[in-house]
């Protein structure tokens, strides 16, 4: 069943919760939510599309174990020991020879009796070891960071575990110490009767198929800027996002190349919002997002006081819409079985927002957003059961963060992840499939504008009309 924090927290179907009536009545939290709110949100960077890779992880090990491929699949009956430099190191020479062999991505499952390089028994395992413990164990050896992912599984009723090595394309790797087994400076592969030192032309055959297929190698992420420590990072998720059909993520980086060569010295925030807003705009369906990335591509504000005054006033009838569009969308979303997120502009009172009569006049929705004054509020029947919403469930606290770094990305951070820089945010946004979205964006159905009167997106795109005809 489909996670609905409305369905399972209120009597009350979202479109109500949503109209401007109910929200006069139902309390809302502010501070007291945001740090827990932050703090999933941050899990969710961090874990990405963990749910939906141990959904991946369980399948794949029950079709590698049926399968007649070996070559590049290994199977281990016990789990790794790593009491020492010895044992770790049979463990990385493991990674780094399936790293460096030559076809498709490799596999070692933990777990599992073989005979002659075939499955016969699954036994199980009785710990698992920590995926950044193993990581650390790893990259502290070879040269060139390895990418690989340890991901814990029951098959069968017994604890198992996968460990997926991408065909590296920031190879070849080989140890930079001496460390164990291994020797320092000696290549290793994997052949069908196992792990070894790598020939002569297995060496040169590591250089040749460096590029992959991928339309980006390391090297050209490096020229763009690009730490080397995430280059393979990058690499390794251009290609799963090609076996997905994916190609919001080329899109991103080929944009983010050509905008630093055509614009050099170009802040990072300006950088990230033309590269990458574009997608979003596409991705929920804002097109005012997108008008506000071709005003900056035109007047590039970055470059003088007198650029970014013009730039403001250009934008400025935009962006009361804007929040409009954004908000429309996360109320899809949440209506859908998403994370329900109320976008507040300015002041948290709810009747000033509302544009009443109030000691500061009548409110101007689009000052506020100049001056960067974005936040959000929780209905405190999400807030009571803010604990249980699993990290996967909050992409929307995400798009909140980067569109709260308008108008202007190199002055104001996001209002959710400050710390965190935009174009990591669109990298993450882009890298994930659309259907790996929770809910799946094609599962999001769109209510038409003039259905939201008397909501919250109502309120907004009727203050941003007001607005345009007081400018």
């Amino acid at each position: 069943m489909r996670f609905s924090p409305f369905r399972q927290w209120s009597d009350q179907p979202f479109n109500e919760l949503m109209s401007l009536d109910i929200l006069l009545t139902i309390p809302y939290h502010f501070s007291e939510a945001r740090e827990e709110f932050r703090c999933m949100c941050e899990s969710f960077l961090r874990l990405g599309r963990d749910n939906t890779r141990m959904n991946k992880a369980e399948k794949t090990f029950t079709e590698l174990i049926k399968s007649t491929e070996v070559r590049k699949t290994d199977f281990k009956k016990t789990q790794y020991l790593l009491d020492n430099e010895n044992l770790k190191s049979k463990f990385v020479k493991d990674i780094l020879c399936m790293a460096n062999a030559p076809g498709k991505d490799g596999y070692i499952l933990l777990g599992v009796v073989e005979e002659k390089g075939r499955p016969q028994e699954i036994v199980g395992i009785s710990c698992h070891h920590d995926s950044s413990e193993l990581e650390q164990i790893v990259n502290g050896v070879v040269e060139e960071p390895i990418q690989f992912d340890y991901l814990p599984l029951t098959h069968e009723g017994r604890e198992c575990a996968l460990i997926h090595i991408p065909r590296s394309k920031c190879g070849p790797h080989w140890p930079k110490k001496d460390y164990g087994v291994l020797k320092k400076n000696v290549f290793y592969t994997r052949r069908a009767s196992g792990n070894r030192e790598a020939s002569l032309k297995e060496i040169r055959d590591m250089f040749v198929s460096l590029d992959g297929g991928n339309d980006f190698t390391a090297e050209d992420l490096m020229r763009a800027g690009f730490k080397p420590g995430v280059t393979s990072e990058i690499v390794n998720a251009l290609s799963i996002a090609q076996e997905q059909g994916n190609e919001r993520l080329s899109r991103f980086l080929q944009s983010w190349i050509d905008v630093g060569e055509r614009s050099s010295g170009i802040p990072e925030g300006w950088r990230s919002l033309i590269s990458g807003f574009p997608i979003v705009s596409e991705d929920i369906g804002a097109p005012s997002l997108g008008t506000v990335v071709e005003a900056a591509k035109r007047i590039s504000p970055w470059i003088s006081k007198e650029n970014r005054k013009e730039y403001h006033k250009t934008i400025r009838p935009l962006l009361g819409r804007l929040v409009g569009e954004v908000q429309a969308f996360l109320s899809d979303a949440a209506a859908a079985g998403g994370f329900p997120l109320i976008i507040h502009i300015g002041s948290p009172n709810l009747l000033w927002r509302l544009g009443l009569k109030s000691e500061s006049g009548p409110y101007r929705i689009e000052e506020s957003i100049l001056k960067g004054i974005w936040s959000y509020g929780i209905p405190s029947v999400v807030h009571e059961k803010l604990r249980t919403i699993r990290p996967g469930n909050t992409w929307s606290g995400l798009l909140f963060d980067m569109v709260s770094r308008l108008p202007d990305p190199d002055r104001q951070r996001g209002s959710l992840l400050g710390k965190a820089q935009l174009s990591r945010l669109l990298y993450h946004w882009c890298a994930t499939d659309p259907k790996d979205f929770y809910p799946p964006l094609d599962d999001i159905k769109r209510t038409p504008y003039e259905k939201f009167k008397g909501t919250v997106v109502g309120m907004y795109l009727d203050m941003a009309a007001n607005d345009k005809e007081k400018s």
